[in-house]
């Protein structure tokens, strides 16, 4: 039986190499090791836009020695006015992830997201385009030790509520892989209002199945912070 596995070219999946004279310098040492290499894109300004993205691939591209074959991999930055469209553009452009920084994060992270629900319809483009997300899960609470906060990022902000026909789907159908076989049961499902929730999606909901929509105060109870804060906000919902 085998004993050893030999990576005789691997990838690497999360690398800065910046710009300018930085990049010249990485891309090289970069190239001689691997074979592609995830670029992250915050740059300053950040890569917001397809036709940022490949012009940073040609710069990296452009600091490759001659005889060394490597492949970038582009990604653009989230932000919260990036808009949904741009994430077909960026998708026929090659771009294979979208990357999420907290806004104060990280370096180069005050043009990041300040409030996840300003980036769902990107979130769902990106769904929609088959186009990855890649996350810096941190958040920037002064209150919270620097040491927990990837933790409550995931106790936050990686357990979202279904707002959407689609989100409802999908979760019933995971509600239904877990029923054992021989066992009939149905999941009526329900969406959760907040204050953006767009009153055409309720049309789209009921033609799948939803049946209700539950609403939450926001901060009343578990998951709740993404819930509703005036219920005028809501009416035409």
């Amino acid at each position: 039986m085998t004993q050893e596995l030999t990576l005789i070219r691997p990838d690497d999946w999360h690398l800065h190499v910046r710009d300018g004279a930085a990049l010249n310098v990485v891309v090289p040492h970069t190239a001689a090791q691997f074979g592609r290499a995830i670029i992250m894109p915050n740059l300053k300004p950040p890569v917001t836009t397809a036709e940022q993205a490949q012009a940073y691939k040609q710069r990296i591209l452009a600091a490759v020695p001659a005889g060394m074959a490597f492949e970038p991999l582009m990604t653009l930055y989230l932000t919260d006015n990036l808009a949904p469209a741009e994430i077909a553009r960026a998708k026929a452009a090659g771009v294979v992830a979208c990357k999420l920084y907290p806004a104060g994060a990280t370096t180069n992270s005050d043009a990041g997201v300040t409030d996840l629900r300003k980036i769902y319809p990107v979130l769902e483009a990106m769904q929609r385009e088959g186009v990855l997300l890649l996350v810096h899960g941190e958040v920037t609470s002064s209150d919270i030790d620097l040491f927990d906060r990837e933790a409550v990022f995931i106790e936050q902000h990686l357990k979202p509520p279904v707002t959407t026909a689609e989100q409802a789907q999908a979760y019933k159908q995971r509600i239904l892989a877990a029923v054992p076989a021989g066992m009939a049961f149905e999941p009526l499902m329900t969406l959760y209002l907040t204050d953006n929730l767009a009153p055409a999606e309720i049309a789209r909901a009921k033609a799948a199945g939803v049946v209700a929509c539950k609403l939450y105060p926001a901060g009343a109870t578990t998951n709740s912070d993404a819930g509703v804060t005036d219920l005028r906000k809501i009416y035409p919902v």
